[in-house]
């Protein structure tokens, strides 16, 4: 269950994706609704199941990932966290070689931050937005003055077409009814003027290639001994998968077949009853619960909830499936 990019990356030693895009926060939510001993988790990038490991250090977390070249990746962040150098992993550093700013799908973003602060905000001006360096009323007043510049759409335009397609996948490939570039910026603006917008480490790493002072991932702010198992290989390849009461997929369901999404579903008809399955869709229009009717039910409540907490930015569904 790969994002498009890991195959070719793979070959090439590029990384895709320096940093994970969900937000761990609702995992957390959701390890006292399973009663989680132990947790499987997509791991991406890693800013997810590391944060959660180091956090809730309670559960067993197992980590699964089809890239050998991006568990790398994420063991050397596990030696930067131990290490605490809070540096390599861009804390107030926008080092486009620091462990949370190298990848592919950063880079696309590195681009739309010179457009920005060439046209429509200077970097200084960003900074006082995240610093909350002025008053409510006029960070707002200074963000309404970001987006009606027509520079805002233009770097849009400009960033997010083909280089975040050789990432994420095309339009078509993740079933989007808009084009990259408008789901990006309508994604963007809706983040921004959420009232913790400046709090918002996604935010940050997008507009300023780094995290704030007290707005890093709690891996970064908390260093120190991990406790974690990792995988090298799809869900498929992780051994006893019916002893995990937790497993978060994250967008990985998106870019699969029907075929594939069944045959996900069928490994995960081996769960408890009573264990949840996490979803993200980033801008899907194809739903994933006829897949999962059969073994499982949805809990619409916790999906809302989770569509208002999300602070990853481009995700905006969200599935909380449970064992039957």
């Amino acid at each position: 269950m790969a994002e498009p990019a890991v195959e070719e990356t793979a070959k090439t030693g590029v990384l895709p994706f320096a940093t994970s895009l969900d937000d761990p926060r609702l995992e957390a939510d959701l390890l006292p609704r399973a009663m989680s001993k132990r947790a499987l988790i997509a791991c991406g990038a890693g800013c997810s199941v590391l944060s959660l490991a180091r956090r809730y250090p309670d559960v067993a977390y197992t980590g699964f990932e089809p890239s050998a070249r991006t568990l790398a990746h994420v063991r050397a962040k596990i030696a930067a966290a131990e290490a605490r150098d809070t540096k390599l992993l861009n804390l107030e550093n926008e080092s486009p070689t620091g462990l949370n700013q190298c990848g592919l799908y950063e880079d696309v973003f590195a681009h739309f931050r010179e457009r920005l602060h060439a046209t429509v905000a200077p970097r200084e001006e960003v900074l006082r937005f995240f610093r909350r360096e002025r008053d409510l009323q006029e960070l707002d007043a200074l963000l309404r003055t970001w987006l009606r510049n027509p520079g805002w759409k233009a770097a849009c335009e400009g960033a997010f077409g083909d280089p975040l397609r050789a990432v994420l996948g095309s339009e078509t490939e993740r079933n989007l009814t808009t084009t990259w570039p408008e789901y990006v910026r309508g994604a963007l603006e809706r983040a921004l003027r959420r009232d913790a917008a400046p709090e918002n480490p996604f935010l940050s790493l997008a507009l300023l290639g780094m995290y704030g002072e007290d707005r890093e991932p709690y891996y970064v702010r908390n260093g120190g001994p991990f406790e974690l198992d990792l995988v090298e290989g799809a869900l498929g390849d992780v051994p006893e998968i019916e002893r995990f009461d937790l497993v978060s997929l994250g967008t990985s369901l998106d870019l699969e077949s029907d075929a594939a999404v069944q045959a996900v579903v069928k490994l995960l008809g081996k769960l408890r009853p009573g264990a949840v399955v996490f979803v993200r869709q980033i801008g899907s229009s194809r739903s994933i619960r006829p897949f999962f009717d059969e073994r499982f039910w949805f809990d619409d409540r916790m999906s809302r909830r989770f569509a208002e907490r999300d602070r990853s930015v481009l995700t905006d569904r969200f599935e909380v499936a449970v064992k039957r």
